[in-house]
């Protein structure tokens, strides 16, 4: 069974508490998704990175919807 992570780098930590501390939306225009090469690592490993690996999709974010404990993405 694949695993599947949502992985904040640093930089995108950063912006989240400083909008957070600033009471500011964040903007985000694109969602992207990559496989890795089908290579298993773990999450924590890539917190430094600015880039996925194999990027093979990379979509407009049209609006984000909070749905109970769930967010959708459109």
């Amino acid at each position: 069974m694949a695993n599947y992570y949502l992985i904040l780098t640093d930089y995108g930590s950063q912006r989240l508490a400083a909008a957070q501390a600033d009471q500011q939306p964040i903007g985000i225009s694109y969602l992207a998704a990559g496989d890795a090469n089908g290579l298993p690592y773990l999450p924590q490993s890539r917190i430094d990175s600015t880039a996925l690996i194999n990027e093979l999709v990379r979509v407009p974010i049209h609006a984000v919807n909070v749905v109970g404990q769930q967010v959708e993405v459109v």
